[in-house]
């Protein structure tokens, strides 16, 4: 059982209201590339907004209306916002219930320890809350930097993450490992914290964070990436990962169920040829959808199915990322869900 706590972060399977995206605009760095990003978040748009409403944050309101022209307008919310890039995870709100409140937490983003501008998407969560978009419910500033693809909670008190980007010194020059899980537990309410081993995906700009690597799908089990080939240069990595994950106990001390998501063969950046971070474990949760990135392989159809097997309760779904990761996220990382409550719909 969770220690009593005033806070809990819910799990992402848990009933949403919305989930926030922030649309690609032409002055951000995707370059020829851009149409193509625009598509794919209209795909997922047109996918979530069947069960719930969807956050558009970005320039020229009347222009991103005319791109979603499809979408049910009373399930769609366009906020004219300036930011510097499209990755909604790391900069949007984390929302947690609060002595029965629902509370949007404002953590600090600094472009993933200072390697990129960030400025303006620090300040995106407070522009979409001065909207009024939010109604009455608090927003907090809070001084912790803090990314929402570095932690996956299970929605019972179990946070999962890695060391690696939560004490980066270029994030939190002055946390150790106590004080970074006294405020992860006293933010977010959470009684324990599962971290892995050191490292990350080849072409991963953000220190490890936890949604290219292993994902919650329920309270006991975990879909993790794994790694069999002698020759891919994360074998060492990966294969320690696994033998983590196996040790890993749930609240009520069980084995978890682990389910191996398979690494996408090399996919490589057409300019330079740098590896790419390929995952299949950056999928979106929403109330119908598994939406999961796919890279035009024949892996593809295996970790759809095998994700199948534990959402049995949604549709999953195959949506090509690979214009995506060219800037190093995939899926998960364009958008930030919002639990039942925040938005009436």
């Amino acid at each position: 059982m969770q220690d009593e706590s005033p806070c809990r972060l819910p799990a992402e399977w848990e009933t949403q209201s919305a989930i926030q995206f922030t649309w690609p605009n032409e002055n951000m760095d995707w370059g020829q590339d851009a149409i193509a990003v625009q598509e794919r978040i209209h795909e997922c748009i047109a996918l979530i907004t069947e069960d719930q409403s969807v956050i558009v944050a970005g320039q020229n309101v009347d222009s991103i209306r005319q791109e979603l022209s499809d979408i049910p307008s009373e399930r769609l919310h366009i906020v004219e916002v300036t930011s510097n890039d499209v990755w909604a995870r790391d900069n949007g709100p984390i929302t947690v219930q609060y002595q029965g409140k629902l509370v949007l937490l404002d953590f600090q983003f600094n472009g993933w320890g200072k390697k990129y501008p960030a400025e303006l998407d620090n300040q995106v969560t407070k522009h979409l809350y001065q909207s009024g978009l939010f109604g009455q419910i608090e927003r907090r500033e809070l001084s912790l930097v803090l990314e929402g693809g570095a932690i996956e909670s299970d929605g019972m008190g179990t946070l999962i993450g890695s060391t690696d980007c939560l004490l980066d010194k270029n994030r939190n020059p002055h946390a150790d490992w106590n004080e970074m899980l006294a405020q992860l537990k006293n933010q977010l309410g959470v009684s324990r914290v599962l971290t892995l081993p050191s490292g990350q995906l080849a072409g991963d700009d953000t220190d490890g964070h936890i949604d290219t690597i292993a994902r919650f799908c329920t309270t006991s089990t975990i879909a993790y990436v794994q790694c069999n080939d002698p020759k891919d240069e994360h074998l060492e990595f990966l294969q320690s990962v696994e033998r983590e994950l196996k040790q890993w106990r749930t609240l009520a001390g069980q084995a978890y169920n682990l389910l191996p998501l398979p690494l996408p063969d090399p996919c490589f950046h057409p300019e330079d040829g740098h590896r790419l971070p390929a995952t299949y474990a950056n999928f979106i949760i929403s109330n119908r959808y598994v939406i999961v990135p796919t890279y035009q392989q024949e892996k593809d159809r295996l970790a759809i199915d095998r994700l199948a097997q534990v959402f049995s309760n949604r549709q999953v779904v195959g949506v090509d990322a690979l214009p995506i990761i060219k800037q190093h996220g995939s899926l998960h990382c364009l958008c930030m869900q919002f639990p039942e409550g925040v938005i009436n719909r």
